[in-house]
């Protein structure tokens, strides 16, 4: 297995204002991984060891699904990468 020379690196990021209140979410990280095609796109998105609901993964993959990334390099080549990431959800409930 070759190592990137170049990490893949965002060209555009989740739209601003996104966000969705869902029932139920308590602040906890969630391991995401992106499988990032040679074009920069996601091909696919994984989510590792998730508490989350059905809905709020849901919400986490249609999100990610927006992003868009210059591809990975080994050389000059483009190549298929993979990124993971921890995201926290933040609770819509206030402190009481």
């Amino acid at each position: 297995l070759n190592e990137l020379t170049v990490k893949p690196s965002l060209i555009r990021d989740i739209p601003p204002g996104q966000f969705r209140v869902l029932p139920d979410i308590y602040p906890q990280p969630t391991q995401v991984e992106l499988l990032i095609n040679e074009e920069g796109e996601i091909d696919k998105i994984l989510i590792k060891e998730s508490f989350l609901s059905e809905q709020a993964e849901l919400f986490v993959t249609e999100a990610f699904q927006k992003i868009k990334f210059y591809p990975g390099r080994i050389g000059a080549q483009a190549v298929k990468s993979r990124l993971r990431i921890e995201v926290t959800l933040e609770s819509a409930l206030l402190p009481q």
